[in-house]
């Protein structure tokens, strides 16, 4: 582990902080310092501080084991833009299930500590931490509580500093949590900081380049790549994370104004990057395209939907249209048949496989775009509709439908069998131009 906090590797930092960053943070033992009784666990007021001036620079969420509310209420005011809670849990993945299993482990947890002056549950409705720092017995209170956790069915332990903590099995993790929250926030990096076993979900998410973890004191078997000394180099590593954004900022050209039509364009090349981008980072976590994903999702909302008719809801030519049904087939997620009124014609539904697929998932450009539009009052929407609708046609009248809504084989497969008309005297790439002067 390298101490993120030497000047040997603050470019590290230098460099992160470039990109669109989210900062997560533990909240006890990292954030706030650990004390005898957790309800006292407050930030100092110079963490406060800093903190508060971290959030308007930075998109910041906190990943705490305490329940949300308990941990809202100790960063209210602070600009945070999320704070989940029991590990992971909450606010998103909370159910009645897990409220069932911490019920049903109580009585066995109660009668366990029982004969322990000292020893506390925190029972936190999805989750239970179990407290044996004010005990006098620790070593004996911490064998008593790991052998009640395993007996317990379908339950998770994670051990802490003097803490025991019991969470439903298969529930999320704090790694689970951080990935949705930087899709989620639109993110492309992240930096992590905690201190204890619950953390090491994070840490060993192994994402170089797209991850930089830093626990609070330095722990071989860790497998957090940096540290920092102690609790109270918090402030420190917060105070170099707004320099050096302040810095980077002050460095920054303004660009150029690119006038109304070539600043459109700008902002149009933008969103198909970012829709090529997240179509990617979709095809390594569920299996499938932005492209695939939508087409699942119209023929799970239009059982039995002719593959002509989807080519006109997704503006594009039949052909284009064909690759990505070949690969959805070839994953056994949707099926072809002829049609029985007209052989020429194949209808499409999916299978019990494509079925599970066809529900909301975050991550995805349609999770993406419906936060956009949540966000978006009426008028602007229609407005954007007319816009977007006229471009559409007028690149359809001067012969370019073809290349709305493909994959990246397809794209490669058809580029080079249309070519935009090239004004006179200008060459193809990697040609000389004509005529003299060569």
């Amino acid at each position: 582990m390298k101490n993120i906090l030497s000047q040997a590797n603050r470019d590290v930092l230098e460099e992160l902080t470039c990109s669109r960053l989210l900062l997560a943070f533990d909240y006890d033992g990292t954030l706030a310092p650990i004390v005898t009784d957790p309800e006292r666990a407050l930030l100092r007021r110079e963490t406060r501080e800093l903190l508060a001036t971290l959030t308007k620079i930075y998109q910041v969420i906190v990943i705490s084991g305490r329940a949300q509310a308990d941990a809202l209420e100790k960063l209210r005011g602070l600009g945070v833009r999320e704070v989940v809670g029991n590990h992971g849990i909450e606010p998103r993945h909370a159910t009645d299930h897990h409220i069932a299993e911490v019920r049903r482990w109580r009585p066995v947890l109660d009668e366990c500590v029982a004969p322990f002056k000292g020893v506390t549950i925190e029972d936190k409705t999805f989750s239970v931490a179990i407290h044996y720092r004010q005990s006098r017995e620790k070593k004996k209170a911490r064998a008593a509580i790991l052998r009640a956790a395993a007996a317990l069915s379908d339950a998770r332990v994670v051990g802490g500093k003097q803490v025991v903590n019991i969470l439903p099995e298969g529930a999320p993790h704090k790694g689970v949590a951080l990935e949705r929250e930087r899709n989620r926030l639109d993110c492309d990096t992240a930096l992590y900081v905690g201190d204890d076993e619950t953390d090491e979900d994070v840490f060993a998410l192994d994402q170089p380049g797209r991850l930089l973890t830093i626990r609070v004191g330095a722990k071989r078997s860790s497998a957090a790549t940096y540290y920092i000394p102690n609790q109270r180099a918090i402030d420190d590593l917060l105070r170099t994370l707004i320099e050096v954004r302040r810095r980077s900022a002050l460095g920054r050209v303004p660009p150029p104004a690119l006038g109304e039509v070539l600043g459109f364009m700008s902002l149009m090349w933008g969103v198909d990057h970012a829709l090529q981008k997240t179509s990617k980072r979709m095809e390594t976590a569920l299996g499938v395209t932005g492209p695939q994903r939508l087409v699942i999702r119209i023929v799970g909302r239009f059982p039995g939907l002719p593959a002509g008719e989807l080519a006109k809801l997704l503006h594009v030519h039949p052909s284009t249209l064909t690759g990505i049904l070949k690969r959805l087939e070839r994953q056994s997620l949707l099926r072809r048949r002829a049609d029985p009124r007209d052989g020429r014609r194949s209808l499409l539904s999916l299978t019990d496989r494509g079925r599970v697929f066809d529900v909301e998932t975050e991550g995805t450009v349609e999770a993406a775009i419906q936060q956009a539009l949540e966000r978006t009052p009426q008028e602007k929407l229609r407005a954007a509709r007319e816009v977007l609708t006229s471009i559409a046609q007028v690149l359809g009248n001067s012969g370019s439908s073809e290349s709305g809504c493909r994959d990246d084989e397809s794209a490669r497969t058809q580029s080079g069998s249309r070519h935009a008309r090239r004004p006179a005297g200008v060459s193809r790439p990697g040609k000389p131009p004509s005529g003299r002067g060569r």
